[in-house]
């Protein structure tokens, strides 16, 4: 299993709503539900800096998640942009697996 890795630091006024778009039962949760590779999102939330959030998104393997964004491409692109406000930073920390 490999887990994939964002980190973001959101607007003060955002964070409610992140929470919501971003957490085990958000939009994004919604999307990749639609594969069986698929097996869940962690959103972590940093206590010494506010507004500071990491997600990590499980899948089988990279194949499998880069198989499932290209399928709903246009989907996956429409949500990244609808919620793009809500984000003063996106950035990809990287693809783990378990050693």
């Amino acid at each position: 299993m490999i887990h994939i890795i964002w980190e973001y630091e959101v607007d003060s006024s955002q964070v409610r709503t992140f929470e919501e778009i971003y957490g085990s039962n958000g939009d994004w949760v919604s999307l990749f539900k639609q594969s069986q590779n698929y097996h869940g999102t962690v959103l972590l939330k940093d206590h010494s800096k506010p507004g500071r959030y990491l997600t990590i998104d499980q899948w089988n393997t990279i194949d499998d998640f880069e198989s499932f964004k290209a399928k709903y491409i246009d989907t996956y692109n429409k949500l990244d942009h609808k919620y793009d406000a809500l984000t003063l930073v996106e950035k990809k920390i990287g693809v783990f697996e378990v050693a």
